[in-house]
């Protein structure tokens, strides 16, 4: 208990200039908006006050559906482009995929017809996650590489957040195919560029990111360390969508060391915060742990009811992810249980699925896409120093 108190306090007196920095923004951006015009620079107003609502998809939602609706009237391309990134971004919060994927694939084809580049680039980060969440991992990595060379092209400066997010994605996607330590590399990354961008949303996702990979090798301590101070970060900006993540994650590493009464605790703060929030990503998600937490506890029945509802969820959302994980917790509380033939088949459905999210031909796709995306920066480099050439001796002519 020492230990979780003097994370927490490090981590208030860390990051509370920056908080309330933000949360003053935010209030000025809004007394602005009472009196602005209706013109383009209302429309990039509202687009930033939707940033800043990150963590309440619903109203971020309202937000930049307001933008688009101005921005359309104006017919402002880039307004209408960046609002429906960000109504993807809201989607993607509550675990809506397929409305995620509409939004960010209608942003893309505003940005593309209208030629501006970074919008270009986030709409195909958004499109990049959602496959990600519905275990196309081959689409997920050619789409987050490409945004990826996109945002480098435009340069690091001012565009150190989004570089950042784009990073923490492939990192994630890594760590879906088994890849632990070209996860860790790329999240890692991530972690830098928000500190330097002051990205404290951006920062609170790396660090659950990266303690995602270390539960998922096992190293709960560290996995824990790391999520307490996610969370300390998320509490203070109130980002309730990011809080859930990291109380489900911390019911996840608790109940791995045994400590089932606070696993409980954390995991019924994460389904009503994720139910209050409508993500029903994460309820299937919550509701596998349950059923982890379950069979730990020597309730198997109960582990058995939770798992088959999570797969219901995940089924009707497409996470084929989610449905995998709930698969097998489904097999282990059968076995537990006793219901040997039952446990049987829904370990043989778990494989089934594994093999179609993870194979040898996802590794190899990856290598060559990233390898493809260091070769294009190379190119990209040596361009620019030849135009630096011969600029010098245009000078010196």
């Amino acid at each position: 208990m020492m230990r979780f108190i003097l994370i927490l306090c490090v981590s208030a007196c860390l990051y509370a200039p920056a908080l309330y920095a933000q949360t003053s923004v935010l209030d000025s951006l809004k007394t602005t908006l009472k009196t602005a015009r209706e013109d383009t620079a209302k429309v990039s107003l509202l687009l930033r006050i939707a940033e800043l609502q990150e963590g309440d998809p619903l109203l971020q939602r309202k937000t930049a559906e307001k933008a688009y609706a101005l921005a359309e009237r104006l017919l402002d391309t880039r307004g209408q482009a960046a609002a429906m990134n960000l109504i993807a971004d809201s989607h993607e919060q509550q675990g809506s995929y397929p409305e995620a994927t509409r939004a960010a694939e209608a942003a893309l084809t505003i940005a593309e017809r209208g030629g501006h580049t970074s919008e270009r680039a986030d709409a195909l980060r958004y499109l990049g996650f959602t496959q990600y969440r519905q275990g196309n991992l081959n689409a997920a990595f050619d789409l987050l590489f490409g945004a990826l060379s996109l945002f480098e092209a435009l340069g690091n400066k001012g565009n150190e957040r989004t570089i950042a997010r784009t990073l923490n994605s492939i990192g994630s996607v890594y760590g879906e195919s088994g890849n632990y330590v070209k996860a860790l590399e790329y999240q890692r990354q991530a972690l830098a560029l928000s500190e330097a961008a002051g990205d404290l949303s951006g920062q609170a996702k790396n660090l659950n990111n990266i303690a995602n990979k270390y539960m998922q090798i096992r190293q709960w301590d560290t996995a824990i360390a790391y999520l307490r101070r996610a969370y300390a970060i998320n509490e203070r900006l109130k980002n309730k969508a990011d809080m859930e993540i990291n109380i489900l994650n911390l019911g996840e590493a608790l109940t791995s060391v045994r400590n089932y009464a606070e696993a409980r605790t954390m995991l019924e703060r994460a389904i009503a915060l994720a139910e209050e929030l409508n993500n029903k990503g994460d309820i299937a998600y919550i509701y596998r742990l349950f059923a982890e937490l379950a069979v730990a506890e020597g309730k198997p029945r109960e582990g058995v009811s939770h798992a088959r509802r999570a797969i219901a969820l995940a089924d009707s959302l497409g996470a084929r992810p989610d449905k995998r994980d709930a698969l097998q917790a489904l097999a282990a509380a059968h076995e537990a249980a006793g219901d040997i033939g039952q446990a049987f088949g829904a370990y043989k459905a778990f494989i089934l699925l594994w093999n179609s999210i993870s194979n040898d031909e996802l590794a190899k796709k990856s290598a060559a896409r990233e390898a493809k995306y260091a070769a294009d920066k190379k190119d990209a480099e040596i361009k620019l120093l030849k135009k630096d050439a011969e600029n010098q001796m245009l000078v010196r002519n």
